[in-house]
């Protein structure tokens, strides 16, 4: 779906459209529950109780703080380069 909207965006609708086409793009899920809105309360619990198990994970940890750390100093840099 990314792929299409970029194509979209940077060769217009048509070919974004002609994209798909080519590619026989015809997503039609089993389910209807792919945004809050639409999940059942059951189906976000759930959800919910499987991402709090897998990013208490010791590798999911070091990437989210790895990540932050890199956000981090980006923005100090940034700063530091803005005021000279």
């Amino acid at each position: 779906d990314l792929g299409l909207w970029l194509a979209g965006r940077i060769g217009g609708e048509a070919k974004a459209k002609a994209i798909q086409l080519s590619m026989e793009y015809d997503p039609q899920p089993p389910f209807d529950s792919g945004h809050m809105s639409k999940a059942s309360a059951r189906t976000k619990a759930l959800a919910t109780a499987m991402m709090g198990k897998e990013l208490a994970k010791p590798a999911a940890l070091a990437a989210s703080t790895g990540l932050l750390w890199d956000a981090a100093l980006r923005s100090l840099r940034f700063r530091r380069a803005s005021r000279r």
